[in-house]
């Protein structure tokens, strides 16, 4: 007959094309510092937000695992 045959719309699987290769990325001294930095934050902030947890769920006693560090950070902030 005439028309389209009917293949279900797949044709022919085209030829895939090999990606290219980057030249690799130079890190200087200041993406690997601020890294660092970043992780140094990152530590701190999930070690307080433990001693947050912890405190919630203990409210009545002292915790003494981030006592110093608890400490240190309202000094900073003028606190006592």
């Amino acid at each position: 007959g005439a028309g389209a045959p009917m293949g279900g719309g797949l044709g022919q699987p085209m030829m895939m094309m090999p990606a290219t290769q980057l030249p690799e990325a130079n890190y200087s001294i200041w993406n690997v510092l601020s890294l660092m930095l970043v992780l140094a934050l990152m530590s701190v902030t999930g070690m307080m937000m433990v001693d947050l947890i912890r405190n919630m769920w203990q409210w009545d006693e002292s915790m003494e695992a981030n006592r110093p560090l608890m400490e240190y950070v309202l000094s900073l902030l003028g606190d006592k």
